[in-house]
């Protein structure tokens, strides 16, 4: 199968495909890992604040009641820190599904060009072995031919 004289008039867009899905790629794996990042700063403020919790009720159980309102400003810092890394994460994660429903259409797309050039490869390849079908049966014609002129 002889594919030198092919060429595919989509094969720049291919490619451009391509390119586009390797960077989209890396995108889903940027925020991926930015995701894992602020659920671990998630969990961290989580369990900042059950220390702060059990700091509370120890105080609490020795009748400390001044830190009572110390540990309320603490606490509710605490909890906006857990919102806004929650936030966060909505935020990310959606980002992430908009750019993996991207990938899959630029996925789709490519693959319907790779099946287009390959259906076109093959449609190429079949008349280029007609095509020397038909020179070498020409040619043995021809030499049947000047055989029998000698006769």
């Amino acid at each position: 199968m002889t594919t030198a004289g092919f060429t595919f008039r989509f094969q720049r867009i291919l490619e451009l495909k391509e390119k586009r899905e390797q960077a989209l790629q890396l995108d889903v794996a940027r925020l991926e890992r930015s995701i894992r990042e602020r659920q671990d700063a998630t969990q961290y403020w989580m369990r900042m604040r059950e220390k702060a919790m059990a700091r509370l009720r120890e105080a609490c159980r020795q009748s400390d009641l001044t830190v009572n309102d110390q540990y309320g400003v603490y606490l509710e810092h605490l909890r906006g820190e857990i919102r806004h890394c929650s936030e966060q994460i909505n935020d990310l994660e959606e980002s992430r599904q908009k750019v993996r429903r991207e990938l899959e259409t630029i996925v789709q797309e490519r693959k319907l060009l790779e099946q287009y050039r390959d259906r076109l490869l093959a449609e190429y390849a079949a008349q280029q072995e007609k095509a020397e079908e038909r020179a070498l049966d020409s040619y043995s014609i021809q030499k049947f031919v000047e055989g029998e002129a000698t006769l």
